[in-house]
């Protein structure tokens, strides 16, 4: 009862990593609307964010509403003046690695080194060894939460000068000295590479921001900017066992088994707990349901 606000950092990420990569993050909005149900004085729904694109935020306005009230959009959208950008296309996937490892002897660091998939990162952070660079990092999103913790001490106390990584690393990772982002792949928009570049001087100080890449990146980066979303026939397959098996709870709300299993399925498992909250989270999307938590069962 005494929750007066509910803010979300980094808030386009529930758009962006929430249809797929995250979907629990899409689990936001029901959490904030059902609490809203039991607040006496309603809660305040803050989103902030330096990267909002149009469409992420007409998403996010759309998943996070409750009837009868009307957000406000305070807009301090501008240009970062510390990053000077630097674009070089290869023309040959052999062309592309001599030209990073060139370049990679002449930006100044600490710099944060990305890539689009695990396989890249990992590859160049063993290159870059053999190539005699000492204090390098890896990092990515099946990185162990140990070792995730020893590398960001690492980079915060200046013990690491090249991070190599893929998207995970950045969100929350406060360190304001980098003088270099490299980008040596296509990221799969212009709000993540933007996002990734604004990591560079934050100090106020200059920083270098280049993208080297070769034609074969692009498609990488069109395959990855396609949403891994499920089909309009499976979704329905979906919801139609999940509505089958479904319990009232009370006047127009029904609870549904997440452990569901459509015909083609002959197991228990996460990954189809996953599906059925991915079916259920765009429908929410679409407006067809409206999703909620049950109330705690608190002690007396």
């Amino acid at each position: 009862e005494q929750l007066g606000a509910f803010i979300v950092d980094e808030a386009h990420l529930i758009d962006q990593w929430g249809a797929g990569f995250r979907p629990d993050f899409q689990l936001l909005p029901p959490l904030v609307q059902s609490l809203q149900g039991v607040a006496p004085r309603g809660i305040k729904k803050i989103l902030m964010s330096a990267t909002f694109s149009s469409a992420t935020l007409e998403i996010l306005k759309s998943i996070f509403d409750i009837p009868g009230q009307e957000p406000i959009e305070v807009n301090a959208n501008f240009l970062r003046p510390e990053p000077s950008y630097y674009l070089t296309r290869a023309q040959s996937a052999e062309e592309h690695q001599q030209l990073v490892l060139t370049q990679l002897r002449r930006i100044p660091r600490p710099l944060i080194f990305y890539f689009t998939t695990r396989v890249d990162a990992r590859y160049w952070y063993d290159l870059l060894l053999q190539q005699g660079h000492n204090r390098v990092g890896l990092f990515h999103g099946n990185t162990g939460n140990t070792l995730r913790e020893q590398l960001i001490t690492q980079w915060r106390e200046d013990q690491l000068d090249i991070m190599v990584a893929t998207s995970a690393f950045g969100v929350g990772m406060d360190k304001n000295d980098i003088r270099s982002v490299f980008h040596a792949a296509v990221p799969e928009n212009i709000d993540r590479f933007y996002q990734e570049c604004g990591r560079g001087g934050r100090d106020g100080n200059a920083s270098i921001a280049h993208l080297i890449f070769h034609s074969g990146q692009i498609d990488i980066a069109k395959r990855l900017n396609q949403e891994n979303l499920i089909s309009t026939e499976l979704g329905h397959r979906r919801w139609f066992y999940m509505h089958q098996s479904m319990e009232s709870v009370s006047e127009g709300r029904f609870m549904v088994d997440l452990r569901t299993q459509h015909g083609e399925i002959e197991y228990d498992s996460l990954r189809n707990m996953a599906w059925n909250w991915r079916t259920l989270l765009l429908m929410k999307r679409a407006g067809f349901v409206q999703l909620f938590f049950s109330e705690p069962h608190l002690p007396k």
